[in-house]
């Protein structure tokens, strides 16, 4: 590779250019795996508030329910 020539100096800035792109497009990769495992543990922290807000609000409900009736009011 010959940097006095115009021939070279385009050489050596598209290789340049190919590198800067190719890590360019590694990072992106990268962040979108990552974008992909942050939306997967999003979701499970999701159903898990669901399922404690309506275990929440079943217990709220009965808790104004004498105790010998609870096993019935938990079916309906």
């Amino acid at each position: 590779l010959d940097l006095r020539t115009r021939q070279g100096v385009f050489t050596y800035l598209i290789k340049k250019r190919n590198c800067y792109l190719s890590r360019i497009q590694d990072k992106i990769k990268r962040l979108q795996e990552k974008e992909a495992a942050v939306k997967i543990e999003i979701r499970e922290y999701q159903a898990q508030l669901d399922l404690e807000i309506q275990a929440t609000f079943e217990a709220e409900k009965l808790k104004d329910v004498p105790s010998q009736f609870r096993h019935i009011a938990k079916r309906t």
